[in-house]
């Protein structure tokens, strides 16, 4: 999505505005203790903005989710997905099994014996090698 390419360009910018405000015209040519404090200071705002990323994020979408409605949150919509390289396929050719139960893994959820049934496909309740 858009959002963490967003948030990170405008922090860096702003980063990037303020040591060129401070070495371009407040001390040129160099860097003092209390500017490298701002900057600090700033890294620390860095972090206490990835903190609070899911109230801004919806803060900055205006959602305001209706209470009969399911709504995913923010760690639930940049949830990670499964992918694997062709080069990594290529050199280890006995990885793509190890892949493929993680990307199996990583898509489960909900009830246990729904999933199982889903693995399950055969339905003899046993779960083979063929089945993963």
């Amino acid at each position: 999505t858009w959002w963490p390419l967003f948030r990170d360009c405008v922090y860096y910018a702003i980063g990037l505005l303020t040591l060129a405000i401070f070495v371009g015209v407040v001390t040129p040519a160099q860097i003092t203790w209390w500017e490298a404090f701002v900057l600090f200071i700033m890294y620390l705002g860095y972090i206490y903005v990835m903190s609070i990323n899911e109230k801004l994020y919806n803060f900055l979408r205006r959602d305001k989710p209706n209470e009969d409605e399911e709504s995913l949150t923010v760690s639930e919509s940049f949830r990670p997905t499964f992918r694997a390289g062709l080069l990594t396929l290529i050199r280890e050719p006995d990885s793509w099994l190890d892949r493929a139960r993680i990307g199996l893994v990583a898509k489960i959820s909900g009830d246990v014996d729904a999933v199982f049934d889903f693995v399950d496909e055969n339905g003899d309740g046993e779960i083979s090698r063929e089945e993963l």
